[in-house]
């Protein structure tokens, strides 16, 4: 079971956060569920209030799902008054703005003669005597952990209309008190998990936004939620509830929402910290996205190489002065008298790069001068290098990353974007290598960044970020890609990438991979030209493999690269032009001609022509060029 982490928040100084196990989103272990950030945007948005304020209205926009990393938040007045003032609280991650919350404090007045009545929530039910946990079929995750239920209506196990008694255990940041509102704040965006109208765990309800309008001040520790959600035709929702605190007050917190049909493919925590598994880790799998940009594989130089490629420039640059002066040497007169001899001009050379100066003290004798030349100067050099070198090394660091690029980005083309680095993902690109891909030529997309530094780190250009999002794709040059693979480890998730892709390069490839057989038109409308049906797949072997052990074990070998058979497209030879696809040595099971694709019985084919392509079954051969 999960253990409460001591705060939803770590200050770390400089309105920097570091957010905790407490307020991670059943939706995925590596984002935040929205109600911290919101009460942390609306917490630190309250210390701009006047004197006699008090926040009346807080809407919080998520422009994106909010990464469980570091985060700023930045507060600004939009409106400044003593009586009526507006906030705005601005939370961002690696530079990029993840939520928007807008604060009306307004001030306080004498005690009207008619006020509304006071609705009186349900008793507290006592420990025991209703469920505890809120969405218990999402399995041990960190926000469902850092809050007390108990529930006064509905139940967790069926949907519909709800309400609970909610408090939070942890404090919003560490050292620091709760506050009442902060406390609301936690748990009303939980109103749409609340009362789900559907199973979560095949639907998705994501809410863009949440309004909550401050009636009275609430007071206390316990929060009485009493929510409903409503669906429209189309797909979208409104969630919306009241929320009485002990004695009476009560804010109300509606919220808007937007269901998805689709396995929604969570992620189950084991870890502090936050654990994905390491299995199908897809692109949009994490719904955020990093502005961080383009990532170029990593340069295997090591460090003791790139210096000694310094020392060498440094010393061709020695070398050249040194004949330079030499050869000049008729203008240039050495105070002792003589001819300018190469120790001489040698001498000379060293003093002047390594910016000694001469003149001062100048050494007279041929043996002081090459003590100078071979230890002095040397000892020089590499000062030098070590102070200089490494300051300009972390200067121009940055600039050089930015050069790489863009020479990358007007270079790339004809290359392969791969939109997840899960398992499905490093099994596609495995196979792209083996049939001849070069690893410059495919680019991974995905939204974990040690993902991005595996795929780096392999040799592969890596891009951070949501598949989904049209900037994203666009970093990776998808106009000019080749072809597009979509290895998501949500079938919701995979729809969206295509339909992005589709919009941004109409005429690319695009085979995407589908959970859900059900699904799988829904990825060939959205414009994928093959779909590969994951679980049906593998289903249908675990089937036969009682019966029909000898099928699985072909299957299997022709799926693996490298040994036994091997599946291959290639194109029809200048020498098998005329013949029958049953002449040929390779076994031939399909015959693409004309935009058409024939099985290998079809009585069209009958003799092969040139410009066929065929997919064969073949042997595997290690001195096959074509195979390695």
């Amino acid at each position: 079971m999960t253990e409460v982490a001591e705060a939803f928040y770590l200050p770390l100084g400089e309105g920097r956060f570091a957010p905790t196990r407490a307020t991670e989103s059943p939706w995925d272990s590596s984002a935040q569920h929205g109600g911290p950030p919101s009460a942390l945007l609306a917490h630190l948005a309250g210390a701009t209030a006047e004197p006699g304020q008090r926040a009346a209205r807080v809407s919080v926009d998520f422009l994106g799902a909010i990464p469980r990393r570091e985060l700023s938040v930045e507060v600004s007045a939009v409106r400044p008054g003593r009586r009526i003032s507006l906030t705005e609280a601005r939370m961002t991650v690696d530079g990029r703005a993840v939520a928007v919350a807008r604060v009306w404090h307004l001030a306080t007045g004498p005690t009207p003669p008619v006020r509304t009545p006071v609705v009186v929530p349900p008793a507290l039910p006592a420990a025991g005597e209703s469920p505890t946990l809120l969405l218990p079929q999402m399995g041990d995750w960190g926000y469902g952990r850092a809050l007390d239920w108990r529930y006064t209506a509905g139940s967790p196990d069926r949907p519909g209309p709800a309400a609970v008694w909610t408090r939070v255990r942890v404090p919003l940041v560490a050292g620091e008190e709760i506050t009442p509102l902060a406390r609301v704040l936690v748990a009303a965006d939980a109103a749409n998990g609340i009362s789900a109208e559907l199973d979560l765990t095949r639907w998705l309800s994501i809410p863009p936004g949440m309004a909550t309008t401050v009636l009275r001040e609430p007071v206390g520790e316990w929060v009485h939620l009493d929510c409903r959600t409503q669906l429209a035709e189309d797909g979208l929702g409104l969630c919306s509830g009241s929320s009485p605190t002990r004695p009476g007050r009560s804010p109300r917190c509606p919220s808007r929402c937007w269901s998805a049909s689709g396995e929604r493919g969570r992620t189950r925590p084991g870890a502090p910290g936050g654990y994905r598994p390491p299995g199908d880790r897809g692109a949009a799998g994490v719904l955020s996205d990093d502005h961080s940009g383009v990532h170029l594989a990593h340069s295997e130089e090591s460090p003791a190489r790139q210096v000694g490629r310094r020392v060498l420039i440094a010393s061709i640059v020695l070398i050249a002065t040194v004949m330079i002066v030499y050869f000049d040497r008729e203008g240039y007169r050495d105070n002792n008298g003589g001819e300018i001899s190469v120790l001489d001009a040698t001498y000379y050379a060293t003093v002047t790069l390594s910016t000694t100066g001469y003149g001062d003290i100048t050494p007279v004798e041929p043996g002081a001068r090459l003590v100078n030349i071979l230890v002095i100067t040397p000892l020089r050099i590499a000062f030098l290098l070590i102070l200089i070198g490494t300051t300009l090394e972390a200067l121009t660091a940055r600039s050089r990353e930015e050069f790489r690029v863009r020479r990358w980005r007007s270079r790339v083309r004809q290359h392969v974007v791969v939109c997840g680095y899960g398992t499905k993902g490093r099994s596609a690109i495995r196979a792209l290598l083996s049939t001849g891909t070069a690893p410059d030529h495919i680019v991974v997309v995905d939204p974990d960044p040690r993902a991005i530094e595996e795929a780096t780190s392999a040799g592969l250009t890596g891009v951070l970020g949501d598949a989904g999002r049209t900037e994203v794709l666009r970093r990776t040059s998808v106009e000019k890609a080749r072809a597009v693979i979509v290895a998501a480890n949500r079938d919701d998730a995979a729809v969206l990438i295509v339909l992005t892709v589709r919009q941004l390069n109409p005429s690319v490839p695009i085979t995407a991979s589908v959970r859900e057989e059900e699904n799988a038109s829904l990825l060939r409308q959205s414009g994928a030209d093959s779909v590969i049906t994951t679980s049906a797949t593998s289903g249908r072997l675990l089937g036969l493999s009682p019966d029909q052990p000898g099928v699985v074990h072909v299957v299997e070998d022709l799926l693996t690269s490298g040994r036994g058979l091997d599946l291959q497209q290639r194109t029809v030879s200048q020498s098998e032009v005329g013949l029958g696809p049953r002449q040929l040595r390779d076994v031939v099971l399909s015959v693409q001609r004309g935009g058409r694709e024939l099985r290998f019985d079809d009585p069209l084919i009958g003799t092969l022509q040139s410009g066929d392509v065929l997919v064969v079954v073949k042997a595997h051969r290690a001195n096959d060029a074509s195979l390695n």
